[in-house]
């Protein structure tokens, strides 16, 4: 394992791909961030890191691998055009598989070329996937590029499904990083929650106290986008107002489990497409968890 300092750009290997944001330092500040991103949409992922880390990248270059589709020609990826979202801070970039990893090595060198942030952050989502497409040699070699290249507090996330790599490719990668992360013991869910009660420790009382209503109301509401006293009418005598119910919700949407709709102008409208009730439960058992 490597024995870098914390004023040296590092590589970390989170054993549990789906915890490995819990691997990003919770005070890094506002970063440049580079994602390259296999599992997910560009929005839940953007979503998620707003969540879980808590702060807006001032920069952001965004990687999402499509999954080629039957009797479609395969492509590095390197060449396909950039979408650049100036408003948002971001560029988007469309990768097939199987991606080159020192190609997009070559893309994160230019990106950083621009970088507006003294922290860098990279984050890798599934790096036992980029080894299927690229091979473990040259993946090593884009790592440690990428590594090379970050300024001195920058660092490499890599999210890596242990039992998706045989043991001495895990244990290969695990000595290549300067750190390795294989208990989560605080999760996402729990740095989430207490973020928000630091922050917002008003809305956090209210979803402490009126969680599982604002969960019955969401889960009887058959609008997609409603406002918080739609969703307050499916209730039977609530112990909630409309606006205290629309604190939590709001609530809910800091912890990523639901999200505003943006198309709208008046009252707050709420996205019930992407609501996720199974982390909804595991907040609840945090937001209980601090009575």
């Amino acid at each position: 394992m490597g024995d870098r300092g914390r004023d040296e750009p590092r590589i970390v290997l989170s054993a549990r791909s789906d915890r490995a944001l819990a691997s990003v330092p919770s005070d890094c500040g506002p970063v440049d961030l580079v994602t390259l991103l296999y599992d997910g949409t560009p929005e839940e992922w953007r979503r998620m890191w707003r969540t879980e880390v808590g702060s807006v990248p001032r920069r952001e270059l965004l990687c999402n691998v499509a999954t080629l589709s039957r009797g479609a020609t395969a492509s590095s990826g390197v060449d396909s055009p950039t979408q650049v979202l100036p408003d948002r801070n971001l560029a988007l970039r469309t990768l097939e598989r199987p991606v080159d990893a020192e190609g997009f090595a070559d893309t994160v060198a230019a990106s950083l070329d621009e970088r507006d942030s003294e922290t860098v952050v990279m984050y890798l989502d599934a790096l036992d996937k980029l080894i299927a497409d690229a091979g473990g040699e040259s993946t090593i070699a884009a790592l440690e590029r990428l590594r090379d290249d970050l300024p001195p507090s920058g660092v490499v996330v890599c999210g890596i499904d242990a039992d998706a790599v045989d043991r001495a490719t895990f244990e290969r990668f695990g000595g290549l990083a300067d750190e390795v992360v294989v208990d989560h013991s605080e999760s996402n869910v729990g740095r989430a929650v207490e973020r928000l009660r630091r922050a917002d420790p008003t809305n956090f009382g209210y979803a402490r106290r009126h969680w599982r209503e604002a969960r019955r109301g969401i889960e009887r509401c058959e609008r997609n986008y409603p406002k918080a006293k739609q969703i307050h009418r499916r209730l039977a005598d609530p112990a909630t107002t409309p606006r205290t119910l629309g604190a939590t919700l709001k609530a809910f949407v800091d912890l990523g489990i639901i999200d505003v709709w943006s198309d709208t102008v008046g009252p707050t409208r709420y996205d019930l497409t992407v609501y996720d009730a199974g982390r909804l439960l595991e907040v609840g058992e945090a937001l209980d968890a601090n009575d």
